[in-house]
């Protein structure tokens, strides 16, 4: 455990919006409370921790922070009881602040580590001047929530999550922490007289969240103190953060295709948890029943990307994913053999661009296959087995991206008919997908010649 070490509280700093003075009282009152109505084994340990507290004459006021060294055992104390009994606190990421507060004066050696790393960085974060003011609003709108919430019972001020980023040397990849400050042990006073607040016209003091420029006026927080000690705990949620970050890119929509699978790919490599791994992605497209490979839709797919160098690549890409739609399974390459005789050679051909083994997973939408996830990497140390079993929460969402690709692939089909014919009979469609295809493949190689081909039927009279 750590006391200070650069964590102490900037005081004067948070004194100019509130008074704030850091106390052991609160914490004192929670745990008299909880010797009162405590009917298992904790409460001995409670009645054990509150007497340590009862020796240390200044326990019961305000501690000065150049102090707080004095009361290590009592630090100590708050930590055994507020933390899992079977945590280790140099992986448990956990802190005690000033009231409402960044500042620390105590913490774990994980926590430590971690926001002590020049790796670390909030989220959103651009420059420092913008981060220090960002915090300013966010602990402004934090302490009004507090009051509004125990004097006035009107609590609709939006509380954000704070997110922090860090580089994990050990595996090159970036982990995302959410910090979860616990405030129980935070009393605020107010030093004079309370205002009236007409609760039932909110808005004057509210508005979508965020505090008015009203509020803060008639409730400045210089008329209020903060006491006690607030809790920092803090969560690894990079598999979250990563799944959250595939749903808002599916969602939004944007034109950029390439801005939207690099952002898929993103989320899925924080999945996999391996900065050597990449990802790509293969909806089965069709007409008339036949796969069709050489739309923009197939150009995710590093496996397409290889075989299109060859006819003959090609054919035996085709051919083995006719036989993959009769027995859809995970297959792992772990090694591409350099031998061609014994691997596929669609598979073989990735050897060409420098990639040394490969792993694909079949990927369903409402129960039919819609395509395939791969996995790559131009090296041989790959535990695939791992790494698909943590992307897996991710497919889903990737079953969804895949038949947005087949579905805009449908559509352009049938926007070209539809611009190109007059109405046609469900009966013969089939040649006119043939012949739309033709069109979209021209087109799609910036033919600025495409012609439109003719429908004809042989043998019909």
């Amino acid at each position: 455990m750590k006391i200070g070490l650069g964590y102490v509280p900037e005081t004067h700093k948070m004194n100019e919006v509130i008074d704030t003075r850091i106390s052991f009282k609160p914490f004192i009152n929670y745990l008299e409370n909880r010797v009162k109505t405590e009917k298992t084994s904790k409460a001995k340990l409670y009645k054990f921790v509150l007497e340590e507290f009862y020796k240390d004459p200044a326990s019961g006021g305000n501690i000065p922070v150049d102090d707080m060294s004095l009361h290590a055992n009592l630090l100590e104390l708050i930590y055994t009881i507020l933390s899992p009994f079977t945590a280790d606190e140099k992986e448990y990421l956990w802190a005690l602040s000033a009231p409402a507060s960044r500042y620390l004066f105590y913490g774990t050696d994980a926590y430590v580590k971690l926001v002590d790393s020049e790796n670390s960085s909030e989220v959103g974060s651009k420059v420092i001047y913008e981060e220090k003011e960002h915090i300013k609003k966010r602990f402004k709108r934090f302490v009004y929530k507090m009051i509004l919430d125990k004097y006035y019972k009107l609590g609709s001020i939006n509380t954000e999550k704070i997110i922090y980023s860090h580089l994990d040397a050990g595996t090159g990849l970036t982990r995302y922490y959410e910090v979860r400050p616990d405030t129980r042990f935070v009393e605020i006073g107010c030093k004079g007289c309370l205002p009236t607040l007409d609760c039932d016209t909110p808005a004057m003091y509210v508005q979508q969240g965020q505090t008015t420029e009203y509020l803060e006026k008639v409730l400045p927080l210089s008329d209020f103190t903060l006491e006690g000690f607030t809790v920092i705990n803090v969560e690894d949620i990079t598999d979250e953060y990563a799944i959250e970050i595939i749903k808002k890119t599916l969602i939004a929509h944007t034109q950029d295709e390439d801005l939207l699978y690099d952002r898929v790919r993103y989320g899925l490599k924080l999945l996999g948890g391996c900065k050597d791994i990449e990802f790509g992605m293969l909806p089965f497209l069709s007409v008339n029943g036949n796969l069709v490979f050489d739309d923009v839709e197939c150009s995710r797919s590093v496996i397409i990307d290889a075989a299109r160098k060859s006819d003959d690549n090609m054919a035996s890409m085709y051919a083995s994913a006719r036989e993959y739609l009769q027995n859809p399974e995970t297959r792992i390459h772990p090694a591409i053999s350099e031998n061609e005789k014994t691997t596929p050679r669609q598979v073989y051909a990735l050897i060409g661009i420098g990639i040394k083994s490969y792993a694909t997973m079949p990927v369903y939408y409402n129960q039919n296959l819609v395509g395939i996830l791969e996995v790559y990497s131009r090296t041989e140390d790959v535990r695939y087995e791992q790494i698909l079993a943590r992307v897996n929460s991710a497919i889903p969402l990737i079953a969804q991206l895949l038949q947005n690709s087949i579905d805009q692939f449908e559509n352009k089909i049938s926007s070209i008919i539809q611009d190109k014919f007059t109405a046609i009979q469900p009966a013969v469609q089939w040649k006119f997908n043939e012949v739309a295809l033709d069109y979209y493949r021209q087109a799609h190689t910036k033919n600025v010649n495409a012609t439109i081909g003719t429908v004809s039927f042989d043998n019909v009279y």
